[in-house]
């Protein structure tokens, strides 16, 4: 049986916010994040936001829940919500990665900041997230 899901979505930053701002959510988000067992990457565009978030299932439901709550989203779009058996990141509280708004260089920028680790499947759902931010 699956004991973690995933979830993943894009949604539009808040007008105005800052690198800074997203550093200081993602120094927050990291501390909540590790007390609540959830680890994931948090991409901030700043214009948009794409994150992944895997954990349990009921941390993972109060956290979106927060996500649909706070001002510094809108129109969040939802990519991926579902049971999985492993842990994409499993050792990031929340890692940020911050890249330019430009649909040509941020797809080299988010792929030269994750692990070579990571699974072509989850690279292809983070550029697919991407992608929403420009619909």
């Amino acid at each position: 049986m699956n004991d973690l899901r995933r979830f993943i979505y894009a949604s539009r930053a808040r007008e105005g916010l800052t690198e800074n701002d997203a550093q200081a959510i993602q120094v927050h988000s990291g501390r909540t994040n590790a007390l609540d067992g959830i680890t994931g990457v948090l991409i901030f565009t700043g214009r948009h936001f794409v994150q992944l978030i895997e954990g349990a299932p009921d941390a993972i439901t109060d956290l979106v829940i927060r996500l649909e709550r706070d001002p510094r989203h809108s129109r969040i779009n939802v990519l991926e919500d579902e049971r999985v058996r492993d842990r994409a990141f499993p050792s990031w509280d929340m890692l940020l990665i911050p890249i330019p708004n430009d649909r040509n260089s941020a797809s080299k920028e988010i792929v030269d900041h994750l692990p070579g680790s990571t699974s072509q499947d989850i690279r292809e759902k983070i550029g697919k997230a991407f992608e929403l931010c420009f619909v």
